[in-house]
């Protein structure tokens, strides 16, 4: 029972103590995303791929691809299954970039795809910088499928690139705006506060745990046995 308590109290702990820090890093991400929403919008053109440029606000000029678009699956919005659509969009100096113009509705079944709003051949857009910390679980790898625009499970840069032989800039850019679109990110898919029960959680039960090893190992629960016996006498 002692070992048990050890190893489980460790474990609880180090689960509250990483809650925490999640908590901080999600705080942390929200600053800079309230910051960065109030900046003026930047040229794309003009932005250096290697920095951090997690929310940065840019202005999206250029030419999209509108016969290859990807549906990215599985992405709920008030309880409703839909798709996130992604365009490859071409600016000034030949560079791509892949923009999420928003969520739409799934069809009735799987084998109706969702009719796309029509594109201009030039197109004149404002969003922010995104990058996925974590890949979503594939479960083995995505194998294109005939025409288009094509089912995709996560926005796997490396494999959008092969399947159009192309490269692109390193952060997609999430439309502020999209007609015919729902475009109502979430910034964190946890806020700190849950993160933060769940730590208090995490505590609490190893405030339990610490309980049950110190009344197992020692003779407390007969001391308190036997004062109520003197006092029932």
């Amino acid at each position: 029972m002692l070992v048990f308590c050890l190893i489980a109290l460790l474990l609880t702990v180090t689960a509250g103590f990483w809650q925490l820090r999640r908590a901080e890093e999600k705080r942390e991400l929200l600053a800079v995303f309230a910051a960065r929403a109030q900046q003026k919008p930047v040229m794309l053109a003009e932005v250096d791929p290697d920095a951090d440029n997690r929310y940065l606000r840019v202005s999206v000029s250029g030419r999209p691809d509108r016969q290859h678009q990807f549906l990215l699956d599985n992405r709920m919005r008030d309880g409703r299954a839909g798709y996130e659509v992604l365009t490859p969009v071409q600016f000034s100096d030949g560079v791509w970039v892949l923009v999420n113009r928003g969520w739409l509705p799934r069809g009735p079944s799987r084998t109706s795809l969702p009719e796309l709003p029509l594109l201009p051949e030039q197109v004149h857009w404002v969003g922010f910088l995104h990058s996925s910390a974590s890949q979503a679980l594939v479960l083995g790898p995505e194998e294109p499928i005939a025409g288009w625009p094509q089912i995709v499970q996560q926005p796997d840069l490396e494999l959008l690139e092969r399947r159009l032989d192309r490269e692109f800039f390193p952060y997609r850019v999430r439309l502020e705006n999209s007609p015919g679109f729902d475009t109502g990110w979430i910034t964190v898919n946890l806020s700190p506060a849950q993160h933060q029960g769940y730590a208090v959680q995490w505590f609490g039960l190893s405030l339990t745990l610490m309980v049950l090893g110190l009344f197992s190992n020692s003779n407390l629960i007969e001391l308190w046995r036997a004062r109520r016996r003197r006092h029932g006498e």
